[in-house]
């Protein structure tokens, strides 16, 4: 199988909504092109002639560079080389959401669903956070429970199911499955992302700057990086802030503070 990227009303909802095809990364490292090939090859994937696969793993280089353009045609090329390639499908329904073609990507997602009978876990998750972000949350919480049926342990599941619980508004069962996807893949940045802005709506803020101190650990030179230390800053002068007041009983004193808090 191919090992597939798979993806939150303040600031931090600018880190997270643009990650939402980083959301579907493979947490555990971004690679491209074969690599992406599990060792176990299946006989689809024997299947794949080369011009398919060469345009696919060009798509896949192309995507790693953030040329949604030329990423696109390459995963276009592939598709029509090789009109079952499911996986391509899925990777050019991620292309189309960075370039918020959500029809597309919507169709893209169910085509990879359909040619794979539905045995293409990345597929089941892209297409519920595409449904999630139209708010069209019982079919997303669906189609990404019916992904963890098959991968259980998939932090990218896990993150998406987290994400369509946020922006269902039902934000303690967030925190739990974006917490197992954390648990899954210790290393998923943006799921810290995610659960700061989890722990920021609970009005948790030790614990959002707890989140973004990991983001910042596993990220410290990402291009959001100079954003979330910002952001982290702001959050930690807050908690100082009502730390403070509560030594003399005046918390009212901070109101003002927070409200600044990722503005």
């Amino acid at each position: 199988m191919i090992g597939a990227r798979l993806v939150a009303s303040s600031c931090i909802t600018f880190f997270v909504l643009p990650l939402m095809s980083l959301g579907q990364s493979k947490p555990e490292a971004g690679s491209a092109g074969a690599a992406r090939f599990a060792s176990t090859v299946s006989v689809h994937q024997l299947g794949i002639p080369d011009k398919a696969l060469k345009a696919y793993n060009k798509g896949a280089r192309r995507f790693e560079a953030q040329d949604w353009p030329g990423s696109l045609a390459e995963f276009q090329r592939a598709i029509a080389a090789y009109q079952d390639f499911y996986e391509a499908y899925y990777e050019l329904g991620l292309t189309e959401l960075e370039l918020k073609l959500y029809a597309d990507a919507e169709s893209a997602f169910r085509k990879s669903i359909e040619l794979s009978e539905g045995r293409f876990a990345p597929a089941l998750f892209g297409l519920g956070l595409t449904l999630g972000n139209g708010k069209r949350f019982d079919d997303a919480l669906a189609f990404s429970r019916a992904g963890l049926m098959l991968e259980p342990a998939s932090a990218r599941g896990h993150f998406t199911l987290a994400w369509v619980l946020y922006m269902a508004g039902r934000v303690a069962e967030s925190e739990e499955s974006a917490k197992q996807a954390v648990q899954y893949a210790p290393n998923f940045a943006v799921a810290h992302l995610l659960l700061a802005q989890i722990h920021q709506r609970q009005n948790n803020m030790a614990a959002v700057v707890g989140e973004l101190d990991a983001y910042l650990r596993l990220e410290p030179h990402g291009p959001r990086s100079a954003g979330v230390k910002t952001a982290r800053d702001q959050a930690a002068q807050v908690l100082a802030a009502r730390q403070a007041a509560q030594s003399v009983g005046e918390e009212s004193v901070v109101t003002a503070a927070d409200n600044r808090v990722f503005k």
